[in-house]
């Protein structure tokens, strides 16, 4: 859908999980459900909501272009497709690896905050959270917009648009 320039279903489709969760919990409040049966509907309504969460992206896109998603597997005789994989696969690993290093820097430094007390670890989670806030929505919604056009620029091969995108 962000290929098409459609953006809107993209940035709404978390409404769902988190209309979900909340539908939920007030239902829980308004029963007086215990808290073990509130817990319990909570999973179950994160379970329904990404599936809502996903599944609405999915009728979109195949209400407006008839999409019908395929397994396309490769000739082991087309090389040129081999060897592209190849090249995908070379750059996926130090991409996994800058992902891990912040996976590791995470759970060192919960460890670390076990140690201290007993609300240093909530403590570091909350100030995390918070610094990763602005971050994240502000870095999602950039690349959500900039790498379907930037991509589209690459595979049409128009390198001076390219170029110029950096400058």
């Amino acid at each position: 859908l962000n290929v098409l320039n459609s953006f809107k279903v993209g940035a709404f489709s978390p409404m769902f999980l988190n209309l979900v969760m909340i539908f939920s919990l007030g239902v829980g409040y308004v029963l007086h459900w215990t808290p073990t049966k509130q817990v319990w509907m909570l999973c179950l309504s994160v379970l329904l909501g990404g599936i809502l969460q996903c599944l609405w992206p999915f009728v979109v896109l195949k209400s407006r272009t008839q999409w019908n998603p395929a397994w396309i597997l490769t000739d082991k005789k087309d090389t040129s497709s081999n060897a592209e994989l190849q090249k995908l696969w070379s750059l996926f690993w130090p991409a996994l690896l800058g992902a891990a290093v912040y996976q590791i820097n995470i759970f060192v430094g919960r460890t670390l905050a076990f140690g201290l007390n007993e609300s240093a670890a909530s403590v570091l989670y909350l100030a995390n959270r918070f610094v990763e806030l602005p971050l994240g929505v502000f870095s999602a919604a950039i690349t959500t917009v900039i790498l379907p056009g930037l991509s589209l620029m690459i595979a049409n091969k128009r390198w001076d648009e390219v170029n110029s995108f950096y400058r």
